[in-house]
């Protein structure tokens, strides 16, 4: 390895791949960033000033779809809580998933429900099992990761029009290789030009 870094004048480098094209959410290709949303080459995505870069979201303003009205500003997705604030008073911001979910175990107390009846005592939260996601139609699978109940564990469970699993859910997209020559919006996970 030292002999790689003198040959290479004290800077160890390597070659840019030059089939790799720039992934949404990348800043625009000229290298100075994006300065507002229309610099974004999706109009799901958001030009965090910070960085230059466009997300899915850069303040809470941008997250407007169902539960998820919250944005994580670290990883820039809508979550549906950042801290137990967001949630009801039995409830508690899972770290992991930035989802409410029920208080369990310990001295918090609290109920678990029909679809969380366990008490997972590592997350104080309440869980899934895979019988109790056997009953609900559009999320039969419960994800060991997770711990909640979601549409798939893997691309096994999608067909049709949504083949791709991602976060437990069946999408259109994960990559611009699905939808070539389109592009993959990011956020939405569908194509798009």
């Amino acid at each position: 390895m030292a002999l790689l870094i003198a040959a290479c004048d004290g800077e160890l480098r390597f070659a840019a791949d030059p089939t790799d094209a720039a992934a949404p959410g990348d800043a625009p290709a000229d290298g100075a960033g994006c300065r507002t949303d229309t610099d974004c080459p999706f109009s799901t995505l958001h030009c965090d000033p910070s960085s230059g870069a466009c997300v899915p979201c850069a303040e809470d303003r941008h997250c407007t779809s169902g539960d998820q009205n919250r944005c994580d500003l670290v990883s820039h997705r809508c979550v549906e809580c950042r801290a137990n604030a967001d949630c009801e008073p039995d409830e508690m911001c899972d770290p992991t998933t930035r989802r409410c979910r029920p208080r369990c175990g310990g001295d918090t107390g609290g109920t678990c429900t029909t679809e969380l009846p366990v008490c997972d005592g590592a997350r104080g939260a309440c869980a899934c099992t895979e019988e109790s996601c056997e009953r609900i139609s559009d999320r039969p699978r419960c994800s060991p990761t997770l711990r909640l109940c979601v549409e798939c564990l893997g691309a096994f469970d999608c067909d049709g029009d949504e083949p791709y699993c991602l976060d437990g859910a069946c999408v259109r997209c994960t990559t611009d290789a699905h939808c070539a020559p389109k592009r993959c919006d990011p956020v939405r996970h569908q194509c798009a030009d």
